[in-house]
């Protein structure tokens, strides 16, 4: 099986923080559309069966599907994972988390782990126990190389944009609330940043939604 090259050019800002991730490092073929992406869609998929456990879809610019993320836990499950498949059903992203149980099935998180098939580790999101909306992106080393705020004091189920921020706190990016469709986010990739970054962020989008799907609306 042939494998792809995950380094890319870098822009000024992230050479800032630049990762651990060895370069050139070689992951699955079916990882390629999201390393040349420059913007992706987070979405839920419309389902009649109301048992069923939620599917997302994740969509280039061109509103072609990339990958299905299948979440693998339930209200009475231990397991807390997700994976992600290409459209051929090949497993190229494994999202483990940690919970803060509090009665609730959608307590906030502590952090989501993303690997790759592999076990690969890409990257970790951390999150404080907290509702409000403020993510660390560490690489896999455990050093932070991003952070991404809500531009809102408080969640809601309207209107939302996400900064992504350098360290330096330079704005290199935005995660933006799409429509009137509960569960669409848009991602705008920062400029140059690599396959492990990038997939680390999904799991960004992860938070915002199982936040979202937890709280009351304040609208």
């Amino acid at each position: 099986m042939s494998q792809v090259e995950t380094s890319q050019p870098r822009s000024a800002v992230l050479d800032v923080h630049s990762t651990n991730e060895p370069t050139p490092q070689l992951f699955h073929p079916a990882l390629e559309p999201l390393l040349h992406s420059r913007t992706i869609r987070y979405q839920e998929r419309v389902s009649c069966n109301c048992c069923a456990w939620p599917v997302y879809e994740i969509l280039n610019d061109h509103n072609q599907l990339l990958y299905e993320i299948n979440e693998l836990d339930g209200c009475f499950m231990s397991q807390e994972a997700a994976v992600a498949t290409d459209r051929h059903g090949t497993k190229v992203l494994h999202f483990q988390r940690k919970r803060h149980w509090d009665g609730c099935c959608f307590a906030p998180c502590k952090s989501i782990a993303v690997t790759d098939s592999g076990g690969e580790l890409f990257g970790t999101v951390k999150h404080p126990q907290s509702w409000r909306g403020i993510f660390h992106v560490l690489d896999p080393a455990g050093s932070e190389i991003m952070r991404i705020a809500n531009q809102r004091r408080s969640d809601s189920r309207g209107a939302q944009t996400f900064l992504i921020s350098a360290l330096n706190g330079e704005v290199i990016g935005r995660i933006v609330r799409e429509g009137s469709r509960f569960c669409s986010y848009k991602l705008d990739f920062p400029d140059g940043l690599h396959l492990g970054a990038k997939a680390t962020l999904l799991a960004v989008i992860k938070f915002i939604v199982m936040k979202m799907k937890g709280a009351p609306s304040s609208e």
